[in-house]
């Protein structure tokens, strides 16, 4: 399995960073590794960086991943523009994301700007921000996985991205990964979904892999080729939740990681060269 690490309308300010880019490889395309072991590759870029600093969590939690610097706050003059999105209706108390204004993210990459997320790309995966969307390619049906990762970084997070898969059969799947880190980020938390509608939750640790949730069919999601969903992955302490169209699909829990970056990718498990486009990734700080 290769890894390739990876608003609605308002005003936001937005600081850049700079971070140089890297690549590690623990294994060639092709081979097919143990069930417990992952090849990795990693690919950090110049992003966007949000205008609010995660708020602190529990000081005795520990962090796999260096902190970053306070972001500082940018005066801007406002512009016409669109009117803002009205605030979404409270959510209940039962569900995981609640206190948060679905309308209101802290922050949103709608994919317009080619130093937000971006590689590897080689032999076995392309990444590529083109035409307003995060396009991710994975040449090899192997059980390998490239994802594409970048600041900004937190803890108890709630992210949502939109997936559209291109042609696509069975447990073709797509990806989105959050508290990645380790020494070559090869570490955190994965939320998949197949062509064939089902999702599944995966732990990384350098080079083991567990399952949280195993493939688990949903009727929230739309099946096929060329289909469209909104998935969304919480992470609240230990507990993790899986948003699939905005619905709770469902939840585990896991103690390995507290914080780290995100993840995007693709991983063709039928189709050589399945193509997948993320659009509009938005996060909430709890």
């Amino acid at each position: 399995m290769h890894i390739s690490l990876f608003s609605h309308p308002f005003v936001q300010c937005i600081l850049y960073l700079s971070i140089v880019a890297s690549l590690f490889s623990c294994a060639g395309p092709g081979a097919t590794p143990p069930e417990n072991q992952v090849a990795t590759s990693v690919a950090a870029t110049l992003t966007a960086y949000p205008s609010r600093t995660p708020p602190p969590t529990v000081t005795s939690i520990p962090s796999p991943t260096e902190e970053l610097p306070p972001s500082p706050t940018a005066s801007l003059t406002p512009t016409p523009g669109p009117s803002p999105t009205p605030t979404a209706p409270p959510l209940p108390t039962a569900d995981p994301r609640f206190g948060l204004d679905l309308s209101r993210p802290d922050y949103r990459d709608p994919f317009t700007m080619t130093t937000t997320w971006g590689g590897p790309n080689n032999e076995a995966a392309r990444n590529l921000i083109t035409e307003g969307v995060l396009q991710a390619t994975d040449f090899l049906t192997d059980s390998y996985v490239w994802w594409s990762t970048t600041v900004p970084e937190g803890r108890d997070v709630y992210a949502e991205v939109t997936v559209e898969f291109s042609t696509c059969i069975g447990k073709d799947s797509a990806g989105l990964g959050l508290r990645i880190g380790g020494n070559q980020y090869d570490s955190g938390y994965t939320l998949e979904i197949s062509c064939d509608g089902h999702y599944r939750v995966r732990s990384f640790s350098g080079g083991a892999v567990s399952i949280l949730i195993d493939w688990t069919p949903s009727n929230e999601l739309l099946q096929g080729s060329n289909q469209t969903n909104l998935i969304g992955f919480v992470a609240r302490g230990n507990s993790l939740h899986v948003t699939i169209n905005r619905a709770v699909a469902g939840s585990t829990e896991d103690v390995s990681f507290y914080s780290g970056t995100f993840a995007l990718f693709s991983n063709a498990l039928e189709t050589p060269g399945l193509t997948v486009k993320f659009d509009d990734f938005e996060l909430w700080y709890f």
